[in-house]
């Protein structure tokens, strides 16, 4: 559920973004464009700020969302084709990446105990060794 919930969501909210600004309000683009710089800004910096400070992985990935939602955004404010392309391509790679990194933290997790903090993959190497490469 948690990739699911990780994943599919991105991909709505862009195409409903790009839907409502560029095909409905695509000729007052000047009046959306500054909301949406701030909106921008303000995304990247909460989303990263509070990210670092957290210690279980899922809230770190959640709010780490927020913070790449601003970059999304970035494209759309372009209001252009080359700035939807980007943002379409940006929403793609990181909706795949969120779900890897979701399904790395259930498959990492050890049998039978939810491993969502940081603290839980401490010394991950030493418990899988057959995964470790020899250098």
């Amino acid at each position: 559920m948690t990739l699911f919930i990780g994943s599919a969501p991105k991909l709505a909210a862009f195409a409903m973004a790009v839907r409502v600004l560029a095909d409905g309000l695509g000729a007052v683009a000047g009046e959306w464009q500054s909301m949406l710089i701030l909106l921008a800004i303000a995304s990247m910096a909460i989303g990263n700020i509070v990210a670092i400070a957290q210690t279980n992985l899922k809230r770190m990935l959640a709010y780490s969302t927020i913070s790449h939602m601003g970059f999304l955004l970035i494209g759309i404010i372009a209001a252009n084709a080359l700035g939807y392309a980007a943002s379409m391509f940006y929403v793609i790679v990181y909706a795949l990446m969120s779900t890897g990194a979701f399904g790395a933290i259930i498959l990492l997790a050890s049998p039978g105990h939810a491993s969502d903090r940081l603290q839980d993959f401490a010394g991950l190497a030493k418990r899988s060794r057959g995964t470790r490469s020899s250098c």
